[in-house]
């Protein structure tokens, strides 16, 4: 795959024989083996023994996916839509969707680094490995996605080179599959465009979802968004911010947007966190003792409980102010029923602002979100949570706004703050289309396909019928 033409030869000739495989992806085995030519039992024997480190220098490789024997195609974790082509000449691309704004986009060429051959060397130098990283690469991160990995689609005879950019993930896509929907999406990209702009909106359309200030910054995480955001408050002549709500804490410190803004006590008025997991609550304690520790799971039914450790704010020096809610910052992240928690706690104490999960794989302007449920654990479903377009409007009617998103996070600010943070409302389909998504389910071409591709009524029962095979039973809302 040296060059854009062979490339496209072999991707014309697989289409013409089996073009459905290429559309909708192969297990990750079948697409190495098809690119080093070899059959994928010889593939395994050769390539995928604990000792066998230099059978072939593939970009696919890295992380181990070649040797991945899924039946089905396994969910994409961290890729863009529509794949990107970035130049490294300093200009965007023209079918780059950022290309047309003239503010930096969030997720733009701009804002990623670019590795070089020795990639542990580099991410440590970056910082980005964890103290427990072993040969494999950590994902502990202080950002995520922390970078991309690249493969060169043109002709190195080519005056400016055109490369496609992917997350460097053991999830992220395989060469061949980013190819056929780099093409694909070219051929048909006016159309889908026109489908976006037709997707409704909640009320009057939000602004454009470029994110230049935070692009400025570099914010495109929440662990990187929320210092950022809090910053900002602090620098617009606000009082800084002193009290927070953790809903799934864990540890306190591992990927947790919190953890830069609750370190030092003299600055933390109030904070409460809630973790199911003993372990994790022994270890929240010990990071972060002036912070109350709740350990038990989240739920509707045990609200009362969490919201009897909110103080009386009547009680504290600082009050609210302008009819702002009085705690600043609620982060709610439990991989199951989070938009349920959300909303009861938010039905009873409002925050300024507020810090969610998204669950990426159902695209705008699907309204998705999994239901509390005895059943439920972490770890067993690649589904969880709730989609942006739910988030969005559950929480219009409390009056909150989306400010910020990238890379399965958002952040949004009530009214009555929203001035004073001076960021725009957000339009969600804007962002979707701009942004780094994050999701384990479903694959990404059925993702593509349901974001740009299908009538909203055909996308809606497709997702509602994977759904159904996927959470056997377990209760969730999905609509437009």
């Amino acid at each position: 795959m040296a060059t854009r033409a062979a490339a496209l030869s072999w991707l014309v000739s697989a289409i013409a024989e089996e073009g459905w495989k290429v559309q909708h992806g192969l297990p990750m085995l079948e697409w190495c083996a098809l690119l080093t030519d070899m059959e994928p039992k010889d593939l395994l024997q050769r390539c995928c023994q604990p000792d066998s480190h230099s059978c072939f220098e593939l970009a696919d490789a890295i992380g181990g996916k070649c040797c991945r024997q899924e039946t089905s195609p396994s969910g994409f974790y961290g890729f863009l839509l529509p794949p990107r082509s970035f130049s490294l000449n300093g200009k965007l691309h023209q079918l780059d969707p950022c290309a047309e704004t003239e503010a930096e986009c969030l997720f733009s060429w701009g804002n990623f680094h670019i590795l070089g051959p020795k990639l542990e060397e580099e991410l440590d130098a970056l910082g980005f490995l964890g103290d427990e990283t072993g040969p494999a690469l950590s994902m502990k991160a202080t950002t995520s996605p922390i970078l991309m990995d690249l493969v060169r689609v043109n002709s190195h005879d080519e005056e400016v080179p055109i490369f496609y950019h992917r997350l460097f993930h053991e999830y992220a896509e395989v060469t061949p599959q980013a190819l056929w929907e780099y093409s694909h999406y070219t051929l048909h990209r006016n159309q889908f465009l026109a489908s976006l702009a037709a997707r409704p909106r909640v009320a009057k359309r939000g602004a454009v979802c470029g994110q230049p200030e935070a692009a400025q910054a570099k914010a495109m995480a929440d662990t990187t968004a929320l210092p950022w955001l809090a910053l900002r408050w602090m620098e617009r002549g606000n009082e800084p911010f002193d009290s927070f709500v953790n809903l799934g804490a864990r540890d306190g410190l591992a990927d947790d947007p919190l953890q830069f803004l609750l370190r030092d006590p003299r600055h933390v008025e109030f904070a409460l966190a809630v973790e199911m997991d003993p372990e994790y609550c022994s270890r929240h304690r010990a990071n972060l003792p002036h912070v109350v520790v709740l350990c038990l799971r989240v739920s509707q039914q045990r609200m009362p409980e969490i919201l009897k450790e909110v103080p009386d704010w009547r009680l504290f020096h600082r009050r609210e102010v302008d009819g702002m809610p009085r705690l600043d910052v609620l982060k709610v992240d439990l991989d199951g029923a989070d938009c349920d928690a959300a909303r009861a706690f938010l039905t009873s104490v409002r925050a300024k602002l507020v810090v969610l999960e998204v669950f990426d794989g159902l695209p705008p302007p699907l309204r998705f979100a999994l239901h509390e449920h005895p059943e439920l654990r972490w770890g067993e479903l690649k589904i969880w949570g709730c989609s942006l377009s739910y988030q969005v409007r559950m929480l219009k009617p409390l009056g909150y706004h989306l400010v910020w998103y990238g890379a399965g996070n958002a952040v949004y600010v009530h009214s009555t703050a929203k001035r004073r943070l001076g960021l725009p409302r957000l339009d969600e389909v804007d962002c979707y289309a701009k942004s780094v998504v994050m999701a384990m389910w479903p694959n990404g071409r059925t993702l593509r396909r349901w974001f740009y591709e299908d009538p909203l009524n055909l996308t809606l029962s497709d997702a509602r019928r994977a759904l159904g095979e996927h959470l056997q039973g377990r209760p969730y809302t999905l609509m437009l």
